[in-house]
């Protein structure tokens, strides 16, 4: 019986070292990663950027790795917090669609700066509503909806709702913005039809309104901070 007893003793404490044993190895192999990543570090954050910029480009994304080493976060803030819009990732979000759109550095920020400054707002205009951060009817979204999906751009139909969506809003104006540019040569017929978006801006090439104005101002502040 005695025996016995000491028998499974001895078995528990082997069993009881085998799990340190584990433990110790699980622990040391642990160790021994993270003092690698720790070394290699910047051969890993290398590869990371290479394969970051083969799926996007930093013409059309904002880089984790700022090439000229400029800090772009720092820089959309500076657009942003005069405004009181602290949304990092929105202000990401028009930084890219502004360069995915090939508009000038600034551009899609004046707009929105122009029509909400900066604040998803929807309100009455007249006899109907305003919506969100580019303050765009309905009935014109529809429009410029269309017109864009007859040049082959794939956006949902517009909506009271979706245009609320602040993300939804910017991605319309920004391509919406781009098909005006392939169109006229003359921003001041390509904003003034953007405010009043009717024939009334063909015949704006020999004049400047206010909106003009406002929106050359603000580009020039935007890209200033931009750097572009």
């Amino acid at each position: 019986m005695q025996t016995t007893i000491n028998f499974e003793a001895n078995k528990k404490k082997t069993l009881n070292k085998k799990k340190i044993i584990k433990f110790v190895i699980g622990g040391a192999i642990i160790v021994i990663i993270g003092t690698i990543i720790y070394i290699n570090g910047e051969q890993i954050m290398d590869f990371g950027r290479d394969l970051f910029e083969k799926f996007f480009p930093t013409d059309q994304m904002v880089s984790a790795f700022n090439s000229n080493g400029g800090d772009i976060v720092d820089k959309l803030h500076q657009i942003g917090d005069p405004y009181k819009c602290y949304d990092t990732n929105w202000l990401e979000h028009i930084y890219n669609t502004e360069q995915a759109c090939k508009l000038k550095a600034g551009e899609l920020f004046s707009l929105i700066a122009n029509e909400s400054s900066l604040n998803n707002i929807t309100k009455m205009d007249g006899s109907s509503l305003s919506y969100g951060v580019t303050q765009i009817k309905l009935p014109t979204a529809k429009i410029m909806y269309e017109a864009l999906r007859l040049k082959g751009v794939a956006l949902q139909m517009p909506t009271a709702a979706l245009l609320q969506d602040k993300y939804y809003a910017v991605t319309l104006s920004g391509k919406y913005l781009q098909y005006l540019h392939s169109i006229y040569t003359d921003q001041n017929v390509i904003y003034h039809f953007w405010n009043l978006g009717n024939a009334t801006a063909h015949a704006a090439t020999h004049f400047i309104y206010e909106y003009t104005i406002n929106m050359a101002e603000h580009i020039a502040k935007f890209s200033a901070i931009l750097g572009k």
